[in-house]
């Protein structure tokens, strides 16, 4: 990775000033077919994640379909800064990868016993599916 790249990704900070942040969003997306967006899968400080995920949401699917794994991670704890942005970014992925990187996720909360993120998986599958009861979850 670039240090331009590393100097836009550290302008990600929420500490930032707003245009900062903007202007660094802005600058990532167009050069998104150049990145390696695991970069903006949680690498850095929790500052940067809610802006990494407002980008990755900009770049959409199929483009993300590499990072669902990723994604699913994000989700573990829904307080942390993005997790709902992504959790309503899964709504439009992809059945088929959605599914395979689903079933890899729940393994790993089962391997662990993290309740809490098997229900976070739960939530993003009824949400994938369109669940009206899923769907209200993500509303609120």
């Amino acid at each position: 990775m670039s240090q331009d790249t590393k100097k836009l990704i550290a302008s990600l900070d929420a500490n930032q000033d707003q245009g900062t942040q903007n202007g660094a969003m802005t600058q990532l997306l167009a050069m998104q077919d150049h990145l390696d967006l695991t970069q903006l899968c949680q690498k850095g400080p929790k500052a940067l994640w809610q802006n990494e995920a407002l980008v990755l949401q900009n770049i959409g699917f199929p483009r993300l379909n590499a990072l669902l794994p990723e994604l699913l991670v994000w989700v573990q704890d829904m307080n942390w800064p993005g997790a709902w942005t992504i959790m309503r970014l899964l709504k439009a992925a992809p059945s088929e990868p959605f599914q395979a990187a689903l079933a890899s996720a729940m393994k790993m909360a089962q391997e662990t016993d993290d309740e809490e993120w098997l229900n976070h998986l739960n939530l993003a599958r009824g949400i994938q599916r369109q669940d009206p009861e899923a769907l209200i979850q993500l509303r609120d």
